[in-house]
């Protein structure tokens, strides 16, 4: 039986149909074996109602259709068809774990250029207690290549936005990511600055092949809110100056005649002066009056149409 080494984009699927089909039926008879042996111990120790077997009984179903998508798989990697070979390794693995399937998921990611989905199956491939040589020195080669290829980005968010999210590719970014570098894939990314459903910035940028990239969103400036004890009206009136309607010209012309007016009657020296300009009136109708009765003539120089006369009671 030949054995690939470190599988690439090319490989021939006859050669991981031969030891990915071997592997996967030698692993599911050493389960079977191992619960038979379980299940023996049991019946010994007379506890197999106490104790459930560590592992389920392999369901012969199960194994026909895992073989089937496994051959299936194969069939797309020779096609290089990675984006349905990735869908039936990761069917085989739904129906019943096998190595050899792990392994080709995670060079089926690969290529489809998802490296840090790559990368987190070959480490939990890796850290199988149990694992074939060949397997763990090709999953040890494409972790090597995949680690050259992911790319790292730092995203930082500038101002204050204590409700605001960060969303990478559609995706929240958690918090513990922000202001760090964490690894993506390489190639185009786009970040967002989002509150609740609304976006409030967004960037976008490239990220190369083993790139440090460093992605900014700017927060807004938060405005001055108003304040929480004041009415619907007075926040109308605290945010508009109060501003008087303006009067009629007419209105502005009459207002000093109008005052003025007002003002000299109520004042207490109009009315002595009316007061003292009366009196004087009076004490000249007594002297012309007098004189008159002397001279009925008139005396040259007197204003004319006529005289001012008066009369005085006894």
């Amino acid at each position: 039986m030949r054995l690939f080494n470190t599988p690439q984009a090319g490989s021939s699927g006859a050669q991981l149909r031969a030891f990915g089909i071997g592997t996967i039926c030698a692993a599911l008879l050493m389960a079977a074996a191992s619960v038979a042996v379980a299940q023996s111990a049991q019946a010994d120790a007379g506890t197999s109602r106490d104790v459930a077997p560590t592992r389920a009984a392999a369901d012969p179903q199960q194994v026909a259709m895992a073989r089937a998508l496994f051959e299936d798989g194969l069939r797309h990697v020779d096609e290089e068809e990675w984006a349905l070979a990735a869908d039936r390794f990761g069917r085989v693995l739904a129906l019943r774990y096998s190595a050899v399937a792990a392994y080709n998921l995670a060079l089926a990611r690969a290529r489809l250029g998802s490296s840090v989905l790559a990368l987190e199956g070959l480490r939990e491939l890796l850290v199988q207690p149990v694992l074939d040589p060949s397997v763990r020195d090709a999953a040890l080669a494409l972790q090597k290549e995949q680690n050259a290829y992911v790319g790292w980005l730092t995203v930082r968010v500038r101002g204050e936005c204590a409700t605001c999210g960060v969303q990478l590719d559609g995706k929240r970014l958690p918090d513990a990511a922000l202001g760090v570098a964490v690894p993506v894939d390489p190639g185009h990314h786009a970040l967002a600055l989002v509150r609740g459903d609304e976006e409030l910035a967004r960037s976008s940028l490239s990220v190369a092949r083993g790139a440090r990239v460093e992605g900014n969103l700017q927060a807004p400036v938060a405005s001055a809110a108003p304040s929480a004890d004041l009415s619907p009206a007075e926040v109308r009136d605290t945010a508009a100056p109060s501003v008087e309607p303006a009067a009629p010209a007419g209105a502005l012309a009459a207002a000093p005649e109008k005052q003025s007016k007002s003002s000299l009657l109520a004042s207490p020296w109009f009315w002595g002066g009316v007061g003292v300009l009366a009196a004087g009136v009076i004490t000249l109708g007594v002297v012309l009056a007098g004189n008159g009765a002397q001279d009925a003539s008139p005396v040259p120089g007197n204003f004319s149409p006529g005289v001012i006369s008066g009369q005085v009671q006894p």
